[in-house]
């Protein structure tokens, strides 16, 4: 089982998109999931979830009740979907210390628009998005700007990495999926390895399915705290 072999190697996150089950009903949706969430809570995994906002209503969720995503196993909820700044700032004090986690990639000022509500940054996440086609992925200065606007705030961030060996992702295509365009065709541990080195970054996650178990060893065995690069 991937989960639980990701476990063994100590990964502690999970991402996951809702968005692909918007085409069914509550209980479809809620049975899509319910396997992945019960192995990962297992594990002691945090999973985010991917949401739009189709998945938000016919889950019958409101900005002032997220009970549905905690009684799913979730950790938090990722937005794909544009609020006034208003609602994300209510969701970051929900009961149940679900984080809210917003796009870091746009690089706008919406982060400041929540802000300017009094959010709870203690619930407050940022995550790069992934890119599935060649040439789509973020440049590197591009990247540095957005990230250290939510860093700078003292925000938890995360970006994507891209599996050589992953086949499986939520496009028809394979051409990786990295949030850098600079990382697409490098090994998975140099990718983590800069994407750590630039200070910027908290979670690294692995965007496509199924990185092998020789990948998954070589990112457990990163050091953040002292990354060593192999110069050819």
């Amino acid at each position: 089982d991937y989960i639980r072999l990701a476990a063994k190697y100590g990964f502690k996150r999970i991402f996951t998109c809702l968005i692909s089950a918007s085409d069914k009903d509550i209980d479809g949706i809620l049975a899509e999931f319910k396997d992945i969430l019960n192995v990962a809570n297992e594990n002691d995994m945090e999973v985010i979830a991917d949401i739009d906002p189709t998945v938000f209503n016919k889950l019958k969720a409101s900005i002032f009740d997220l009970k549905v995503f905690k009684d799913m196993g979730l950790s938090g909820i990722r937005l794909d979907m544009g609020f006034s700044g208003y609602e994300e700032s209510v969701m970051t004090f929900n009961e149940y210390g679900l984080k809210i986690e917003l796009n870091i990639s746009n690089g706008t000022k919406y982060v400041d628009n929540i802000l300017s509500y009094k959010a709870n940054l203690n619930n407050l996440y940022g995550c790069h998005n992934f890119y599935p086609h060649i040439y789509t992925g973020l440049s590197y200065e591009n990247f540095i700007n957005s990230s250290k606007q939510f860093k700078e705030l003292g925000i938890r961030t995360a970006a994507f990495v891209n599996s050589s060996s992953a086949e499986y992702g939520p496009w028809p295509v394979s051409e990786g999926l990295c949030t850098l365009e600079m990382h697409r065709d490098l090994p998975i541990d140099v990718q983590a390895k800069h994407l750590f080195a630039t200070d910027l970054i908290d979670d690294v996650i692995i965007a496509n399915a199924f990185a092998s178990e020789d990948e998954l060893k070589a990112l457990s065995e990163l050091n953040k705290e002292m990354l060593e690069f192999t110069i050819e």
